[in-house]
Order: structure tokens, then C-alpha cells, then sequence
């Protein structure tokens, strides 16, 4: 989880958190710690993330909590709560390319 700003991101734009607390997740280089893939999800109010894992394919697991929405940049658009008390979430992210 971050807030404000992370600065390892390719785009400069994914490393500024949406509004309050958001989650990253990044693939390092197990020689060097250099990202090989990056990526921030956020939204209204804090997004924290409660576990990760990966599966045999390499796919990032993420579970967590939401306070307003998350947006993972999937069709349909970002994940919204209307309640007061934060919501779960899982998603699973597809890696390809490394």
C-alpha cells in the first residue's frame, strides 16, 4: 500500500495515488530488485490489499479491501461500495511477457 507517490513506476502517471491509500504490486528481478513489471490500482477512499500470492501460470493473486472503489482497468469499470464499511475484493491479474 502507498500514498502520495512511488517512484519505480514506467509511467510517472500510475505512480500517484488516486485519493487516499492505494495498492501496487511489482514483479522484481530476484539479482538485482530491479521491476520488471509495476502496476498501482486506487480510487475513492483506501484501497489495502490483505494478501497476495501466485499461481503455476504466474498470475498475481490480490485480496483486499476497498473503502469507495477500485479500479483495476477491467471492462465494466472500477468496483464501487455505496456502504460505510470497507468491501472485499479478489482479483486475479494475467503477467505475460517476462
Amino acid at each position: 500500500d502507498y500514498w502520495g507517490t512511488i517512484d519505480f513506476m514506467a509511467d510517472p502517471a500510475d505512480a500517484i495515488s488516486a485519493d487516499e491509500q492505494d495498492i501496487f504490486v511489482a514483479l522484481l528481478n530476484s539479482g538485482t530488485g530491479t521491476p520488471l513489471v509495476a502496476a498501482s490500482f486506487g480510487g475513492a477512499g483506501a484501497q489495502v490489499l490483505k494478501d497476495m500470492d501466485v499461481d503455476p501460470e504466474r498470475n498475481i493473486i490480490l485480496i483486499g479491501t476497498f473503502e469507495k472503489s477500485i479500479d483495476f482497468g477491467c471492462p465494466g469499470g472500477p468496483l464501487t461500495n455505496t456502504g460505510s464499511s470497507p468491501q472485499h475484493f479478489v482479483a486475479k491479474l494475467k503477467v505475460s511477457g517476462i
